[in-house]
């Protein structure tokens, strides 16, 4: 609200003191691709030291020497048409995108009567249809206090300046978000969080990430006698860049991954003008005959972002002062799920039919009755009932959720301490306890399912970051979540992104395109396709001819070939795909991408086809003959010039340590897995797949703890080996660095000898199969550093990760 002259807090004229030249300060901003809003309380109408007030008096037949101000009015028609066309729209015109309406709410006043004549949704009607009132074909929007039912049309919510800032505002509007849905209305919340509670900022910034729309805001919490409090500065943080390095990292790291979601939160905006459900939708519209999917303010905060194939769970309690995770508390619906961050795969439960004589709720404990009560400490299952506060015993038991005196004796009077609810035995069984890190927004991607994403890179510059998400998709990440299923099947969509074009229902008609993407497994073949089917749709200004892709198959095996195919199979034949050592940087924005290559990210345990700008009219295809464990060892055998031969030159390296080599040699043993030693005709191509996915399930979480325990320990110098003269196992070292190897060994091509190296596909199952060992020396080994009692923290949250990592890869 800045903005404007400080007369009154209502205003329409730019304070020239602080930009004395509006008209370069849009140009400017336009030229990043960026949109502009400005803030508006119209409560006291137009007065007369506005820049247009003679103007619109004149339009309304008032004298401006006699007249001190124009009223806001809501039953004058005139007046206003009068502020829309002759007070806002010169603002417009200077480069104002869309407004953001900070004031009306109520029920009457203003002219309003109330009921559905209220201020709210009637300004929010006139800013959002003015345009198209004058004739443009410029999309509008608003940002709007709620207004009633009906206020769906007028997007984007404004839920008002947010009040305390406490881990229980924090789930409240989860679950506020997510039921919001029922109504189709779209909130945002202020992302703002406290100085001295940096973690519940960061967890408030992650929470936005995952929202339909991300605004941060604060209601003058930020500045003020707070810079200069004795005890220290107490001001509100809302510039993430402000916080401490670990605090920033992860919401950096949040903010990239929404803005690489950009395809999947834009298709799911058209899938919600076609369909009325929402960007974020609550889980009990996908699975309504699933009881636990109505606990959404129940200790649940889970909700669907971007369609039904991401499921997020964002962090809603503190971190655990000892081993420094977060427990997070999530239903894994039925079907096979894969975390995001962790590569963990996942078997859902349901909680089935009520059983006879039983209601609904009943079945999962819920609202009829008393359920079954253990101690919360033997329980463990927290309940984060922020829909209510404070908490009564009756209350929490009408929710189907039991009473724990004692902790409700160290929660009273304590606005900030875990709910004292927890789940019966009923609803706890079908809960799974999580336990993340900081950097972690808890996501379940559907098996099968085929994430879009923008193909950023982060040390692009601002060329690559700033306005992103208003650029064509010339180069877009196609990630295939290929654990536990054998195919599946993904779209985007794209249109101009400005003008009402898109509203033609028709395909034919509409200035929008789609585009279908599917993926199979064939177990006869061994093989994954992929196609990325020819652009569907019309026509629409800045619709890109050609797009490069980066294609990941992720939890995959290696490749032992690969081939694409241009345009219809009919008019190309297949060419091969070949090996390429993955690239520090990718090329900039309109820069020759190269020719069609692949690569294995180890730390990711993901295959990566990047394919150079081809067009988008024709479809393409990719077969990728699979490296299974026991066909590895069959490969390696028919290859066997190759393999002596790669291997001669990796001895030669290796040999320049031979303690090391025998160390590693030793770590790379199988532990705590099924044997890799069976003949291939003992199990099927499908059987192999599922060995493939249980050996690969948790990988990627493994390696990621694995950086984040060495990272820990290395900022005190504590990382056992790296100091000069220390005697270790080295086994975290050799641990963080095995993403390496194992994308060192997938680089081996038996089907063209000699082009690559690699330590062949034998070694990267061997590999894969001794993780749980390796993850549990590096256990033991930080476990026995001996700290001082400042640094004793980091070596508990180190091990607390390499705890998880183990945990996790034994879960399948």
């Amino acid at each position: 609200m800045n903005w404007h002259t400080k007369n009154d807090w209502t205003g329409y004229s730019f304070d020239t003191r602080l930009y004395p030249f509006p008209d370069e300060l849009f140009k400017s901003l336009e030229d990043d691709g960026l949109l502009v809003s400005l803030n508006l309380h119209d409560a006291d109408g137009v007065n007369s030291w506005e820049e247009e007030f003679p103007a619109l008096c004149a339009a309304l037949g008032l004298n401006d020497s006699a007249t001190a101000a124009v009223p806001f009015d809501m039953s004058d028609l005139p007046s206003q048409l009068g502020l829309e066309d002759v007070v806002l729209q010169p603002l417009e015109r200077l480069g104002v995108d869309f407004w953001w309406i900070d004031w009306q709410q109520g029920e009457r006043g203003y002219g309003a009567s109330g009921l559905k004549m209220n201020p709210t949704i009637w300004t929010s009607h006139m800013r959002s249809t003015s345009r198209q009132r004058r004739g443009s074909t410029r999309r509008s929007m608003v940002l709007s206090r709620w207004g009633g039912l009906g206020g769906h049309r007028y997007q984007v919510g404004f839920s008002g300046d947010v009040k305390d800032l406490n881990w229980h505002t924090l789930a409240y509007q989860a679950y506020f978000s997510a039921t919001a849905a029922n109504v189709a209305y779209t909130w945002s919340h202020d992302i703002c969080g406290p100085q001295q509670d940096q973690e519940l900022y960061t967890r408030w910034f992650q929470f936005g990430t995952v929202s339909s729309v991300m605004r941060m805001h604060d209601r003058g919490m930020s500045a003020g006698s707070c810079a200069d409090d004795p005890a220290g500065p107490s001001c509100v943080l809302v510039m993430p860049w402000l916080a401490e390095t670990a605090a920033f990292q992860a919401m950096r790291a949040a903010l990239l991954a929404r803005a690489r979601l950009v395809p999947v939160l834009y298709t799911a905006l058209r899938e919600a003008w076609d369909s009325g459900l929402g960007a974020v939708r609550p889980m009990y519209l996908e699975y309504p005959e699933e009881q636990i999917a109505y606990l959404q303010g129940l200790g649940l905060p889970q909700f669907f972002f971007g369609g039904f194939d991401l499921l997020v769970s964002p962090v809603m309690r503190p971190a655990d002062p000892e081993t420094g995770l977060a427990l997070v508390s999530l239903w894994v619906p039925p079907g096979t799920w894969v975390e995001r961050a962790t590569g963990l795969v996942r078997t859902g439960k349901s909680s089935g039919a009520a059983a006879a004589g039983a209601t609904a709720a009943e079945s999962v404990g819920v609202g009829v009755h008393a359920p079954q009560c253990p101690a919360a400490s033997r329980a463990g299952i927290s309940v984060d009932c922020a829909v209510s506060w404070p908490f009564d015993k009756e209350a929490c038991l009408e929710r189907g959720c039991c009473w724990d005196p004692e902790a409700a004796g160290r929660a009273l009077g304590d606005t900030l301490a875990a709910p004292p609810c927890f789940l019966g035995h009923e609803a706890a069984a079908l809960v799974a306890q999580k336990e993340a890190d900081l950097g972690e927004v808890p996501t379940l991607v559907k098996a099968g399912a085929i994430v879009p994403e923008l193909d950023l890179d982060p040390g692009g510059g601002r060329a690559e970051l700033v306005g992103a998400a208003g650029k064509p998709y010339e180069r877009l990440v196609l990630s295939c979540f290929v654990s536990g299923v054998s195919g599946g099947v993904g779209r985007f969509y794209e249109d101009d992104g400005t003008s009402t074009a898109y509203a033609a229902t028709s395909l034919e008609l509409g200035a929008f395109t789609w585009t279908n993407v599917k993926w199979t497994y064939d177990p006869d073949l061994g093989t994954f396709t992929v196609v990325v089917g020819a652009v569907e749709g019309g026509a629409f200004e800045g619709r890109p001819d050609a797009r490069a892709y980066r294609v990941k198959l992720v939890n995959a095996p290696p490749p032992a070939s690969l081939h694409l195919t241009k345009g219809g199979s009919q008019a190309h034949s297949p060419e091969r795909v070949p090996w390429r050592r993955q690239a520090k940087r990718r090329p900039p924005f309109g820069a020759a991408e190269g020719e069609p290559s692949w690569h294995y990210d180890g730390a990711e345990a993901t295959l990566t086809i990047c394919l150079p700008p081809l067009p988008t009219s024709e479809p393409v295809t990719l077969v990728v003959a699979a490296l299974f464990p026991d066909q590895a060892v069959q490969v390696q055998r028919a290859a066997a010039q190759v393999t002596a031969a790669l291997k001669a030159r990796e001895a030669s390296v290796w040999a320049k340590n031979s303690s090391t080599r025998k160390l590693r040699a030793a770590a790379a043993k199988p532990a705590a897995r099924p044997p890799l030693e069976r003949a291939a005709a003992e199990r099927s191509v499908g059987a192999a797949k599922q060995a493939a996915d249980a050996l690969l399930s948790g990988v990627r979480g493994a390696f990621r703890r694995a950086a984040l325990a060495k990272l820990v320990l290395n900022e005190a110098r504590l990382c056992p080996g790296e100091v000069t003269g220390q005697q270790s196992s080295g086994a975290l070292q050799t641990l963080a660095a095995t993403p390496a190897r194992l994308s060192r060994a997938a680089a081996l091509d038996p089907a063209a000898a000699g082009d690559v190296a690699g330590d062949g596909s034998a070694a990267f199952w061997e590999l894969v199969a001794g993780l749980p060992g390796m993850v549990m020396a590096a256990r033991r080994e930080v476990a026995d550093i001996n700290a001082t009692s400042e640094s004793a923290w980091r070596v508990k949250h180190a091990t607390a990760l390499l705890r998880v990592a183990y945990d996790d890869l034994l879960l399948t």
